[in-house]
């Protein structure tokens, strides 16, 4: 949502957005959450192929099938189509920066494997930069995680301090 926002752009959907927000890893409570970077790195993205063609199969099948049919048929469909359209890339590239900032907090954890999952998650980030806040984002995003801090200037003009993203309200002189 805020990525609409900030693209102040009437023809995108705000409550389209957030449906498909809703939908868009309902598969995860099927096959639970699997990093991007596991899916797509090994034997050329084998799992993540694997896994979209049963993740299909079983939103068509299995996931509603508890419901009245055409409820069933239309949240499956709604499942299905969550990254399609422009409103589906806002939620892809809410997606990819939540890894970058996933990513971020592990590695200030002292976690190193995520630093490859930093790097992946900013090459999913370039994708979307033609919206005006993953731009933004993706300016400051190496930036923090080198020092910790990022100049609220790149989102406000004529602000000087600096913030931590992961500490609300903290600020450094």
């Amino acid at each position: 949502m805020m990525i609409a926002d900030r693209e102040g752009d009437p023809t995108l959907s705000v409550e389209k957005i957030l449906r498909k927000a809703l939908w868009h890893d309902f598969e995860e409570t099927i096959v639970s959450d699997i990093p991007h970077p596991i899916k797509h790195r090994f034997q050329g993205g084998r799992l993540g192929k694997l896994l979209a063609e049963m993740v299909e199969t079983v939103l068509e099948t299995e996931a509603f099938h508890e419901l009245p049919e055409d409820m069933a048929r239309r949240y499956a469909a709604d499942a299905k189509d969550s990254k399609r359209e422009r409103e589906g890339e806002v939620v892809g590239a809410a997606d990819a920066m939540d890894l970058v900032i996933v990513a971020t907090r592990e590695i200030k954890m002292g976690n190193r494997y995520f630093e490859h999952v930093f790097e992946a998650g900013m090459v999913l980030c370039e994708k979307y930069r033609h919206f005006r806040l993953v731009d933004e984002f993706c300016r400051v995003a190496r930036k923090y995680l080198e020092t910790g801090q990022f100049v609220d200037g790149v989102f406000h003009e004529n602000l000087s301090r600096q913030t931590d993203l992961f500490s609300p309200g903290s600020t450094s002189e």
